[in-house]
């Protein structure tokens, strides 16, 4: 009815109605056809150049379509237009962004800060907030959300932010997080991104049923969420649910084929289930999207060795090892794999040697978490090398590998020390489309950047088929337990 009325009227007036071009424009962009938006804009502009309101609407259309420069030259000029009056919050804070898009954080900064003069919204709180995180300054960060809640203590996305950036600066102090989801929750229980994070939380500390509970409110909300799906995968994992895990995990990929988490997570459970060859594709696929994740390196290099592709998994290995020296089951894997094919006794002996120094200054609470008492006395016979033990006892269980007629076996970590083996986690738990894009803002996108083709990747080649099958892998008696997805800045 409103397209009829206004060609009606731009029928009458031959095309020179600048109101009914301008209404017709976002009329248009709020239907996807942002290039037609575009060109009525700039009729409306021919008619009327001195008016600012169409020139800031031609600008974010042209900010749309990801012209970010001209974008930024037309706020420019709109705002040499505006300011014979009042300085205009939504030239400044569309200036920031814009900044934000090419990379200019300080400016950014600038503009955000110039508009919270003119005008206090939470929108541009959240955005300077992402502006300091840019810099990696989270104390100025959390400065800014807290004078936003100042500003509107009701605010359930400056709370959830807060939280989060709780959840970066003090990783040990999950209840200081948890207190401030609890407060968004209390004026937003069905909080889509707020339900997450606390989960998140909540299958952290080991909380599995409770954390399933809230995924299934998200759930209804947000079908499509890739994360949601990951996450859930972890809990179905944890409670040794391997195909319901799988099922989510593929799921998961299937929203975001450029999910590196979902990929890695799929090489856990093909591992864990004797998958190898299945296994291999995965965590190679993991490590071409994220070639600094060293867990992958690790996975990729015990998954090579059960494949008795032993050239290949000990250059995976060393690749691991200069990426994650304090990581100590990379070097435990690496001489339970040695000992296991009976090759190079002196660089085990030596691994051993390196692994004690690392486990030794664990506290005892995080070796007894490993429970690999039964490894670590195979591989003190096999190798000669003696060190402190987890802890835990010979009877609390030991990690998945196969057995050689050494004793040995390659063992892979509990998925929850996954964080230790590296610190660079990925931003994701939020409601996002497929492409990790918030559906709120479709002009930003948080995806993970890819790394296919870096250098950082080895390239070992695919094994031949073994001659005779691998050694049978008996089932861990922890399972293995996948990174869930931390929560990532919601952005808006």
């Amino acid at each position: 009815m409103c397209l009829q009325l206004i060609e009606k009227e731009l029928m009458a007036s031959n095309g020179k109605n600048e109101f009914a071009l301008y209404m017709k424009g976002l009329i248009k962009r709020q239907t996807g056809k942002i290039e037609e938006s575009i060109q009525l804009f700039q009729a409306a502009a021919y008619l009327n150049p001195a008016d600012v309101n169409v020139l800031k609407q031609l600008a974010r259309s042209t900010f749309l379509i990801g012209q970010v420069q001209q974008a930024l030259e037309l706020y420019q000029a709109a705002e040499e237009l505006s300011a014979r009056g009042q300085p205009d919050w939504g030239i400044l804070h569309a200036k920031g962004e814009c900044y934000m898009a090419l990379g200019d954080v300080p400016a950014a900064i600038l503009s955000f800060r110039e508009a919270l003069t003119v005008q206090r919204k939470d929108r541009t709180y959240l955005a300077l907030a992402k502006a300091y995180i840019a810099l990696d300054d989270l104390a100025a960060a959390a400065a800014v959300y807290t004078e936003g809640i100042e500003y509107d203590n009701e605010s359930v996305e400056l709370l959830t932010g807060l939280g989060k950036l709780f959840m970066r600066q003090y990783p040990d102090s999950a209840h200081r997080a948890f207190d401030m989801f609890g407060t968004s929750l209390a004026h937003n229980p069905r909080h889509a991104d707020t339900l997450l994070a606390a989960a998140h939380i909540m299958q952290t500390c080991g909380e599995l049923d409770a954390a399933l509970i809230k995924y299934r409110v998200v759930a209804a909300q947000h079908p499509d969420s890739p994360e949601l799906w990951n996450n859930i995968g972890c809990c179905m994992l944890a409670k040794n649910r391997i195909v319901a895990a799988a099922a989510c995990f593929r799921r998961a990929q299937h929203l975001d084929p450029f999910s590196w988490r979902a990929s890695f997570n799929l090489g856990l459970v093909d591992l864990h289930m004797q998958h190898y060859a299945s296994a291999f594709t995965r965590f190679s696929a993991a490590i071409n999207l994220k070639p600094d994740w060293a867990a992958a390196y690790v996975y990729l290099a015990v998954t090579l060795s059960r494949l008795d592709d032993i050239d290949n998994a000990v250059i995976t290995f060393e690749k691991a090892i200069s990426m994650s020296p304090k990581d100590p089951l990379a070097y435990l894997n690496y001489a339970a794999a040695l000992s296991h094919h009976k090759i190079k006794p002196e660089r085990a002996a030596e691994l051993m040697k390196e692994f004690y120094k690392v486990w030794s200054t664990l506290s005892v609470e995080t070796r007894r978490e490993f429970a690999i008492d039964d490894v670590l006395a195979k591989l003190r016979a096999a190798t000669g090398v003696t060190g402190p033990s987890s802890g835990a006892g010979s009877g609390a269980g030991s990690a998945s590998g196969p057995t050689s007629s050494t004793g040995t076996q390659s063992t892979t970590s509990p998925q929850s020390q996954s964080p230790r083996l590296s610190p660079a986690t990925a931003m994701g738990v939020s409601t996002t489309s497929p492409t990790n894009t918030p559906s709120l803002d479709p002009s930003v996108s948080q995806a993970e950047p890819t790394a296919t083709g870096s250098s950082a990747t080895p390239v070992p080649v695919p094994p031949r088929p073994a001659p005779r099958p691998p050694p049978p892998v008996p089932v861990p008696a922890k399972p293995l337990r996948p990174l869930p997805n931390p929560p990532s800045e919601d952005k808006r």
